[in-house]
């Protein structure tokens, strides 16, 4: 059943109207057609009667004259009401029937209005939906046929061989037209679900995607717990462990082994500390948003060397509006290498560098630290889960011995792929 809402009404495909897309222009040519019908109808009786007064008086005072008035004020309340009319097929149905019937009497009065049958099968395409509406054609036809048939005083057979060939050559022609537009409406019906579909894959995408995407840094952040600090707090237990069996070692108390121990206990702590600032600020989204990436990174970096007591110097070149994601990618990566100098480059000294270079965005961390085992990094999850987003944009991540000693880490990102 048709659903009516304030300014639109939809339809299920055994009920829409055969028009019913771009119904306002085809009720607007249907009582066009009716007007014109009528004008045409007139002036033809007119000009055919010897003498205006009888067609005058018909009009005025005779039956003609209020199935004319009547068939006009159909018409006009069908345009009123074609909201209301739409919402209700059994209503339609007789509207255009009882349209039918008068302008099937009004011929039958005065020939001259036959033109009237013509615009009611229009009306039936733009109320009716197509069975329905196919089912009124077949039935004007099989009327026009037998008033063909039955002629009038006088009407020879070449006269009604003519008249029913002209029927049902306009049956015909009408009927094409109807199965045409029937066909459209059957392919745009088609084309709109193909198209909710592919909406509604394309959502279901998105959020497998967001899904992923979490369920992704949620087996990152366990990694990195279970393999900093995890170990940290198994470390800072069995330092302190120590310390006591110092204490009480023969019953005597090695206050210089205990002090190591505690000492060493501490210097995990701090660290677990760091480790613990740097996994909630890869967490937390609030560097970028309380500012753009250029000022973020900077307050990053420095956070990062005070807590390590390591000299940090960044420089972030003039850079156009990036993509947010591809902001987050850059900082979080930023937060990755720093995190890996921290724990494994002893480093003294660390540069951060984002600019542009020619149609790429370089972020490049350099440290001083001891450099790479064996020539090549370790492969962690931090460095992989770093790369995959980098091919999520077509770039590429590159880690390499520095040119002074140390390391080097390069993200390199096409900025076409990120810029907005």
């Amino acid at each position: 059943m048709p659903r009516l809402s304030r300014r639109i009404v939809t339809f299920d495909a055994a009920d829409e109207p055969l028009f019913a897309r771009h119904a306002r222009l085809w009720l607007w040519i249907w009582l066009l057609t009716q007007l014109t019908a009528l004008a045409l109808g007139t002036m033809v009786a007119l000009f055919r009667a010897p003498s205006p007064r009888p067609f005058v008086a018909a009009v005025t005072h005779g039956a003609l004259g209020a199935m004319l008035l009547a068939f006009v004020a159909t018409h006009l309340a069908a345009a009123v009401a074609h909201r209301w009319l739409l919402a209700h097929t059994l209503a339609r149905v007789a509207l255009v029937a009882l349209c039918f019937a008068l302008a099937y009497a009004i011929a039958a009065a005065e020939r001259a209005y036959g033109l009237l049958i013509l615009g009611v099968a229009l009306q039936g395409f733009v109320f009716l939906p197509g069975v329905w509406a196919g089912g009124a054609l077949a039935l004007m036809v099989c009327a026009g046929v037998v008033a063909a048939i039955m002629g009038g005083p006088g009407a020879t057979s070449v006269g009604i061989v003519s008249r029913v060939g002209g029927v049902l050559l306009l049956g015909t022609v009408t009927g094409t037209i109807l199965l045409y537009v029937h066909r459209a409406n059957a392919d745009a019906r088609v084309r709109e679900a193909l198209l909710r579909q592919l909406h509604d894959a394309q959502r279901t995408v998105e959020r497998q995607a967001r899904e992923a995407g979490v369920l992704e840094e949620r087996e990152r952040l366990a990694h990195d717990l279970h393999d900093t600090l995890a170990q940290d707090f198994a470390s800072i237990v069995t330092q302190l462990s120590a310390a006591e069996l110092a204490m009480r070692r023969d019953g005597n108390a090695d206050a210089a082994a205990a002090e190591r121990h505690v000492m060493q206990a501490q210097a995990i702590a701090r660290a677990s500390l760091g480790e613990i600032r740097r996994l909630v600020l890869a967490l937390r989204p609030s560097p970028l948003s309380e500012a753009p990436l250029g000022t973020a990174l900077p307050r990053v970096v420095r956070e990062w060397a005070a807590v390590h007591g390591v000299q940090a110097e960044v420089e972030v070149g003039a850079l156009p509006a990036l993509d947010n994601d591809a902001e987050v990618l850059l900082l979080r990566a930023t937060q990755e290498a720093l995190s890996n100098v921290s724990r494994h480059a002893a480093a003294r000294r660390v540069s951060v560098t984002l600019q542009r270079a020619d149609d790429l965005v370089l972020l490049e961390v350099e440290d001083d630290g001891v450099g790479m085992p064996n020539g090549s990094a370790p492969e962690g999850l931090g460095l992989l889960g770093m790369r995959e987003r980098a091919r999520r944009f077509g770039g590429r991540v590159i880690v390499e011995p520095a040119a002074g000693g140390g390391t080097s880490l390069t993200v390199a990102l096409p900025l076409a792929a990120i810029s907005t």
